[in-house]
């Protein structure tokens, strides 16, 4: 926490009267500055690179799988997770179909997992995207210092588990 030394105004050699019960030099405790994640920022380029991958039959069927933290700190996955999507469908040229949020949680609920389940792997996603039918999954995970984390994605083809394309990027914070 910043310290900071704050000094009120005197007139003359006299107090201003409303700060009269003062000491005219104070220690102050400063506020934390904070920094927001801008995710819209940190996946652009993630999702743009995705979608240039070639040989996706039109209209896949694609499970966004819920961003995994594995950083040292606490990151609003969820969050993430939905901007994800919004991108995707901003950016999709019929390259993807995508599979509704109430769907996924309804089969997550059927499959046992959580929704922001902490232990989540590739196997999971991956067995949650063929319970949903799904040609692909994209697994994503933040990783590292949550001061300057990482973002890892990789989509997978469901039925052989083959990385189809991978993209590492960084995670921007706005103040």
């Amino acid at each position: 926490m910043l310290l900071t030394t704050v000094s009120l105004l005197t007139y003359g050699h006299q107090k201003n009267k409303f700060f009269s019960n003062l000491p005219t030099n104070e220690l102050v405790q400063m506020p934390p500055k904070f920094k927001y994640i801008n995710w819209e920022a940190s996946l652009s380029p993630l999702v743009n690179n995705m979608m240039l991958v070639d040989g996706i039959r039109k209209n896949s069927l694609l499970l966004v799988n819920t961003i995994k933290n594995n950083t040292n700190g606490s990151l609003k996955s969820g969050q993430a997770t939905t901007m994800l999507r919004s991108l995707i469908a901003a950016a999709n040229s019929e390259k993807f179909t995508l599979i509704r949020v109430d769907t996924i949680k309804s089969a997550r609920i059927n499959l046992g997992l959580s929704y922001e389940d902490s232990l989540e792997s590739r196997s999971k996603a991956i067995a949650l995207a063929r319970y949903l039918k799904a040609q692909y999954v994209l697994y994503s995970t933040a990783n590292g210092d949550i001061k300057k984390p990482e973002l890892d994605m990789q989509l997978m083809l469901v039925n052989t588990g083959e990385i189809v394309w991978d993209g590492k990027g960084i995670i921007i914070y706005s103040k």
